[in-house]
């Protein structure tokens, strides 16, 4: 009987420790991941905005939808090209979320704004592509903001930590990048 009581016990220290840790975890988490690739910039370029090809949630996407065409840029003299900046709505089953350009500097550089539909979750991410001899560079780096607001946010926050998730998503989105010809 006492090994049911250790068992249950064992159960919900599971549940509550994380929790309880949670609620006291910061908002702000920040990675970077680099990784070289044997393409030319302009496959990079193709290959990032290949939503359906290369979601920025991974293999956890189950469906991508167009979200719109493009996004107003402020006004003033800039060279970026306005016909790249698509936006997009990745299913992952659960929870969608909302994928905008922001800013697009073809094809040097990239800034995405994410935004979850249940967990109140953003992210800025900035993919910055250079030619590196005869390869390519390309850096991502994620800031992922977790505000107070569901019972997920505790749960969610100690995942990130332990797991490293904001690097994690920046290599792990590196390491599936597939080349629009693949």
């Amino acid at each position: 009987m006492i090994w049911v009581w250790i068992v249950i016990g064992a159960l919900a220290a599971l549940i509550i420790v994380p929790v309880v840790i949670g609620l006291f975890l910061p908002e702000v988490y920040v990675g970077q991941a680099d990784r070289r690739f044997e393409w030319t910039p302009e496959e990079v370029w193709a290959a990032i905005h290949d939503a359906a090809k290369n979601p920025v949630s991974g293999r956890q996407c189950r469906g991508v939808e167009s979200a719109g065409d493009s996004v107003e840029l402020p006004s003033g003299p800039n060279d970026r090209d306005e016909s790249s900046l698509p936006n997009w709505i990745e299913d992952m089953g659960s929870t969608k979320i909302t994928v905008t350009t922001i800013e697009s500097d073809r094809p040097k550089r990239v800034v995405r704004h994410f935004k979850d539909s249940v967990v109140p979750m953003t992210a800025e991410s900035i993919i910055t592509i250079e030619a590196d001899g005869g390869a390519t560079k390309v850096t991502v780096e994620n800031t992922i903001t977790i505000k107070r607001g569901t019972w997920h946010v505790p749960i969610f926050r100690f995942m990130m930590t332990i797991m490293n998730g904001a690097r994690r998503g920046c290599s792990d989105y590196l390491k599936n990048l597939k080349r629009p010809s693949d």
